[in-house]
């Protein structure tokens, strides 16, 4: 899930990506390297280990 939040005056909506499964907020770098083919972030740092990040993302992903 991503959320979009106002810029300054005249500047577009940035889209701020969130973790799917607590919802707390993750870099765009992060999102980049392991969100699924949908943009989508199951699992951040959070919510799971970090040598396990891409495996829980990919499990919760196939779980839903």
């Amino acid at each position: 899930m991503s959320r979009a939040v106002a810029s300054g005056a005249g500047c577009p909506a940035t889209i701020m990506p969130d973790c799917d499964h607590c919802g707390a907020h993750v870099s765009e770098r992060f999102a980049r390297v392991f969100a699924d083919e949908f943009g989508e972030v199951h699992a951040c740092t959070s919510c799971s280990a970090n040598a396990g990040i891409a495996e829980v993302a990919r499990e919760r992903a196939r779980s839903t």
